[in-house]
């Protein structure tokens, strides 16, 4: 593996300099490890380069070169893998033909994992005295002092009758750390609109939302009133900036979700097939168009084979700029399983929304960027492999379009791994326009790995490692590995422009141990220093090229990634019934010894696992025995079990029996 506000909006201290002293600022909005930077540019046609460096340092830093949008008259770009609470500077140029037209300086310092705490409160004395729910509510922190509530008792709201288990009202520079939440009528956080600068720090989340009771004549689940049940969410956040949802574990809701297509199983359409029914169904985390400055990191966002997320992430307002994570958000370390549709929906304005260290696996689809209104996006070092609903049916890698209403904005995807039965990145459709499947995106340093014999016919694309229907000229596809199983020399197939992928690599890559999720490639592989340097995506790396996919050579830590010395020697593990198989755990060095606790879904009752905690140190390893009961379930044996540190800090393993 690399190397790896009062005032909401622009918290930095901006400086510019021009040749024209009436033109606008660079804006800048950082988080714990980004910076999103706007530069604005009256006429098109010019080049804009970013430099960055931390404070008192003398050499600039090159960052990758932000696209520049016509109609808001700005070039807009990110800044990633940057050091927390850090002081950085970071400069602009705007040159035409060489000339240098503008030139913008900024400066400003990233977030701050541990901020001063100016009260401690317990969550206790925020129980409201005739209802099961809690009501945060005119929690006045600053930046200087911030409020913590602590977990001191376990937050049970399994009465229907209120939609939360936890709300988060008219507050500010509020920490919420360390509280088990069970139940919620409809959520188990909400935070509706009115705050911001809020953190959601090592929470045990689960049962919220509507019970299922049966399934409509489409399918869908219905509750208790025969209403459908959808956008139940484990934390919901309406119209909220500045919030981080850290290190939870997110798991369990009390719906289910209903596949595609399928046979109705509950209620007086027991038995009948349907098919083209959209999933819906409770999400583990749902987001309704953000403020802008979401940070959601290290979290295990899990459902389970009986209680399937609709997305584990799952946003609204596709079709509007400011839907979804709207801007300047980091989605980044987490897990991202077992939901029937989306692993995550970053639909919307994606403008500088950047995506990266996650791993995606049992969902139908990994990654929703249909549509990207404005952009760009920054899609980078994830692995999405080991895809399926609940029917065992799997879809695309990365699904794009929306044609030429809603295909404004620009996705760059880099050094990512993704491993499919069917497409890899594909353009869907989105929206009316007949070029509706439209997209626009840059890929560099990726492997797209198709399982299914590739074919190329009027009505049907399969197997192909990239499916641009409408071949786009603008779109811009470059060194990745295309790789198919079915081929017999193993070379992959594209669908594009012609004149893609010139400096591709077609070739199936050869992994350490793909059937125990270990994506580093082996040291013969045909992608070794086979990658271009990528300005602060790759400019880091061992031998004489960057690597392609998710991890430089050698690398045998696991996806997602999380500032964690510690490694399994398998992240997938697949079991017989009756027969023990075993994980082992290398410690490296950690900061003290601390304490494990091994959790996995309510519904994996048919899996044994021993030790269930114990003590860790530095330097160490721990050895898990794991064994399947037999059992005569319909159902697939299928789940995910974490060992997870007291600070919310986990190691996650899918356990599967076939």
């Amino acid at each position: 593996m690399k190397t790896l506000c009062k005032n909401f909006f622009f918290t930095a201290i901006l400086l510019s300099v021009s040749l024209n002293p009436l033109f606008a600022q660079m804006q800048v909005k950082q988080t714990f490890a980004s910076c999103s930077a706007y530069v604005p540019y009256e006429e098109p046609g010019g080049e804009c380069s970013l430099l960055y460096k931390k404070a008192g340092e003398i050499v600039w830093k090159e960052g990758f070169p932000p696209i520049y949008d016509s109609a808001n008259k700005e070039f807009r770009g990110s800044l990633v893998r940057l050091s927390e609470n850090t002081d950085y500077q970071v400069q602009a140029v705007v040159s035409v033909n060489g000339q240098k037209r503008k030139e913008f300086t900024a400066e400003f310092k990233t977030w701050n994992s541990n901020p001063p705490i100016a009260k401690t409160l317990k969550i206790s004395s925020f129980k409201e005295p005739l209802s099961p729910g809690y009501l945060i509510e005119n929690i006045q922190g600053s930046v200087d002092g911030w409020i913590k509530i602590t977990g001191d008792c376990e937050v049970q709201a399994i009465d229907m009758q209120e939609e939360y288990a936890i709300k988060i009202l008219n507050s500010h520079y509020v920490i919420v750390e360390n509280v088990t939440v069970i139940g919620g009528g409809r959520h188990g956080i909400h935070i509706p609109g009115g705050s911001s600068q809020i953190r959601i720090q090592n929470c045990n989340i689960s049962k919220w939302g509507r019970v299922s009771k049966i399934q409509n004549e489409r399918g869908v689940y219905t509750d208790d009133q025969n209403k459908t049940i959808n956008y139940d969410g484990g934390v919901r956040l309406d119209s909220v900036g500045d919030i981080v949802v850290e290190r939870c574990y997110i798991h369990d809701p009390k719906a289910k979700t209903n596949p595609w297509k399928g046979v109705i199983e509950d209620g007086p359409y027991r038995g009948t097939a349907y098919q083209g029914t959209h999933p819906e169904g409770p999400s583990g985390i749902y987001v309704n168009q953000a403020l802008g400055g979401v940070v959601v990191r290290y979290n295990d966002i899990i459902g389970s084979q009986v209680h399937r997320f609709n997305d584990p992430v799952e946003t609204a307002q596709n079709r509007n700029k400011d839907g979804g994570f709207h801007r300047d958000a980091d989605i980044y370390g987490n897990v991202l399983a077992f939901g029937q549709d989306d692993g995550i929906e970053l639909d919307g304005g994606q403008c500088n929304i950047r995506f990266y260290d996650n791993r995606i696996e049992q969902v139908l689809c990994g990654i929703s960027t249909a549509p990207n209104i404005q952009g760009p996006s920054y899609i980078f070092n994830n692995v999405v492999w080991n895809l399926g609903d609940v029917t065992e049916e799997a879809s695309v890698a990365v699904k794009n379009g929306g044609g030429a209403t809603f295909s404004l904005g620009r996705q760059f995807l880099f050094h990512n791994t993704m491993i499919v039965s069917k497409n890899g990145m594909t353009g869907i459709g989105y929206g009316r326009d007949e070029n509706r499947a439209m997209f626009r995106a840059t890929t560099r340093n990726n492997i797209f790995v198709s399982g299914q014999k590739p074919l190329i016919a009027e009505d049907k694309r399969l197997g192909l490692s990239i499916d641009d229907r409408h071949q786009s000229p603008w779109n811009d596809f470059d060194y990745d590995l295309i790789g198919n199983t079915k081929t017999p020399d193993g070379k992959g197939m594209i669908l594009a422009h012609v004149g893609a992928e010139p400096n591709g690599v077609f070739a199936l890559p050869e992994f350490e141990d793909k059937t125990q999720g270990v994506f580093s490639l082996k040291q013969a592989d045909k992608g070794i220093d086979k990658g271009t340097v990528i300005p602060n995506f790759s400019d880091r790396f061992s031998g004489n090229a960057p690597d392609m996919g998710a991890f430089e050579f050698s690398s045998r830590y696991g996806i997602p990634f999380r500032p964690l010395d510690i490694r399994s020697d398998k992240y997938y593990v697949n079991l017989q019934a009756g027969v023990s198989d075993k994980i082992i755990l290398a410690v490296g060095a950690i900061p003290h010894p601390d304490h494990f606790t091994v959790y996995q879904s309510d519904d994996m009752t048919w899996l044994e696992v021993t030790p269930r905690s114990g003590e860790i140190v530095s330097d160490s390893s721990i050895t898990f025995s794991l064994k399947a009961r037999q059992t005569e379930s319909k159902i697939k044996q299928r789940g995910m079990i974490i060992i997870r540190l007291e600070n919310g800090m986990s190691v996650p393993v899918t356990v599967c029996v076939e």
